[in-house]
This record gives structure tokens, sequence and C-alpha cells, in this order.
């Protein structure tokens, strides 16, 4: 018998807001994102996010590029068609069950999450 050690990878879907209170320099997100730098954990963006952080007008040069290499920690995962019906489904489960709208950039970063 062949004793394998089974190993899998931790992963994350990294909201707007971790990368707000990590450039903020907030103790908690920064510790978030670096534990994310473990081997061991794969961190995912949406292409949302990638939007919300970048549409602020006041953003400098220095700012963009820490924004950048927080991104660069992950992988940035486009919305397609699969991931806009995936959020209408959201969005439609949320006012059912719990009649709550759920807004659809929120709808769009929650079904971004990897189904590998």
């Amino acid at each position: 018998m062949i004793d394998r050690e089974v190993s899998y990878k931790k992963k994350y879907l990294v909201d707007t807001n971790i990368v707000i209170y990590t450039l903020k320099g907030e103790k908690e997100a920064v510790e978030a994102m670096e534990s994310f730098e473990d081997e061991m954990i794969e961190i995912f963006y949406s292409t949302i996010i990638e939007a919300e952080l970048f549409s602020f007008h006041q953003l400098t040069k220095n700012q963009k590029f820490k924004i950048g290499q927080l991104l660069d920690l992950g992988e940035i995962i486009d919305v397609d068609s699969e991931i806009a019906l995936k959020a209408a489904e959201l969005r439609a489960l949320s006012s059912k069950q719990y009649n709550r709208k759920l807004k659809l950039p929120d709808a769009l970063i929650a079904a971004t999450f990897p189904r590998r």
C-alpha cells in the first residue's frame, strides 16, 4: 500500500474592502493578505473588484501601483456568461429566500468563486 499525503490548497475570493483595508494598513486585513502568500492558499479576484479599486478618480500612481501589487498575489477572473447566469441565480435566491436584494456587483463577485 502506498502512503500518500494528500494536500489541498485553500481558495479565497478576496473582496474589494479587504484590499482597501490592507492599503489603509488595518492590522487584520494586512495579516490576512500576508497569510494568503502561503503556498497552500490560492486567492482570486473578480474583474469587478479590479474595476471598483481603480475607479476612484484621485488615485495616485503609487496607490495604483500598490493595488496592482495586491492583485498580483492572486488570479483575476473575468466575468463571463456562466458567471453572469450564476450571479442572476444568486440574486433571485437572495430575494426569494432572504427577502433581500443582492446588488449586481456583489452577486457577480460572489459568482466568480472558482468551481475547480
